[in-house]
This record gives structure tokens, sequence and C-alpha cells, in this order.
């Protein structure tokens, strides 16, 4: 009788598991045993049944608005944001998205009140694998209803709060006390970090910068 291993073979845009197979001379050395993983902001590894029979560790390396670099990009694309911009998906306008960029920032800063965590992808590992790994569809998701539904104040107004906001976040730093996500639930400063990023980028890219 063989017993199944298995090891999660993750990438920054997909997640695939393979199934291993171990001998019965393994299986009566080792036992059956769970696999385990470490949600704490960095994918530590996926381990077969016994870590000693595999060094590997699998990290997944992604953009964080902690990063000085990758902020002064996000800046460099906001800048070039336009309010009659055509978004390539979705029904909100250019305004209205920067609105709900600045609500989410908002949000994570604490600055607005949000709601409890809730839907599928408010706790460990789903929503660990969405923030740092799985792809995000477009205009398919909906967001929390706190970040929606804001008037936009004007366009120049808007724009200079969204960039002060990006600052604010990125000072708070990863260490910083960070309030449950109401689409993601508890998660670390390091997670949170590339979460904003991502938020950003995916409605940059809506908006065609």
């Amino acid at each position: 009788m063989t017993t199944p291993g298995w090891l999660w073979v993750v990438s920054r845009n997909a997640v695939a598991v393979q199934l291993m197979h171990g001998t019965a001379g393994r299986a009566s050395e080792r036992g059956r045993r769970r696999p385990r993983a470490i949600f704490d902001g960095h994918l530590s590894a996926y381990p077969l049944d016994d870590p000693r029979e595999s060094s590997a560790t699998t990290k997944a390396e992604m953009a964080t608005i902690f990063d000085p670099t990758t902020r002064a990009a996000v800046h460099e694309r906001v800048a070039r944001l336009r309010p009659d911009a055509r978004p390539l998906w979705g029904r909100m306008t250019a305004p209205q998205v920067v609105k709900h960029l600045g609500q989410a920032l908002k949000g994570g800063l604490g600055e607005i009140p949000v709601g409890p965590p809730r839907g599928p992808f408010s706790r460990a590992p789903l929503n660990w694998l969405v923030i740092h790994l799985l792809p995000w569809p477009k205009g398919k998701a909906q967001s929390p209803a706190e970040f929606l539904g804001a008037e936009p104040a004007g366009w120049e107004a808007d724009l200079a709060e969204l960039r002060a906001l990006i600052d604010r976040t990125a000072a708070k730093g990863p260490r910083g006390d960070w309030p449950p996500s109401p689409a993601f639930g508890a998660i670390s400063g390091a997670s949170f970090g590339v979460l904003t990023y991502r938020h950003l980028d995916h409605h940059l890219r809506q908006l065609g910068v």
C-alpha cells in the first residue's frame, strides 16, 4: 500500500498541486503526515511528508508598496492618469476609480469605518493565495461596499489625496498595526504591502497606465 504525499508547486500567477507517491517502505518509516505551510506574509515551504527529504523552499517574489522603487513607479503612473480615460474593463469612470483607490487606502489606514471580514477569501489559505499568487479577474470581483459609492470631490483634489494616501500607507510599513481587511481578513503587514500594490496596479492598468 502506497502513502500519498502532497507537494504544492507555486509560481507567481498559478498554483498547481502535484501528487507524489511514496513507497510502502517509506510509509512504514514515516507514517501518514499532513502537509504544512506557513502563511506569515511569505511562503516558507510546502514540504513533502518528511521535510528532510527536500531542501527546496518556495518564496513568492511580489512587488510591494513598501519598496521605494516600486512606489515611485506607481506615483509616475498616477501622474499619467487623465479624467477622460476610458477604462479597459469595468463600469467605473476614471474619477470613480481614483476615488475608489483612495477609499481602499483609507480603510487600510483605519481612517474610515469598515465592516468585519466576510466572503470566501477572508481566511487563510485562500486570502494568502489571492493576495500573493493568483491572477485577479478583470471586472468580475466585487469590492467591499465601504470602498465604493463615495462621490469624487474633483479630479485634482482626489489625485492629490491618492498620492498622499499612498505615501502614508508606505510610511506605516510592514510592521505597522494593520486592521483586518473586509475582503481578506487578518493579514500580515507584508501581505498588506503586496495587496496595496496589486490593487493599485490592477486599477492603473484598467485606466491604461
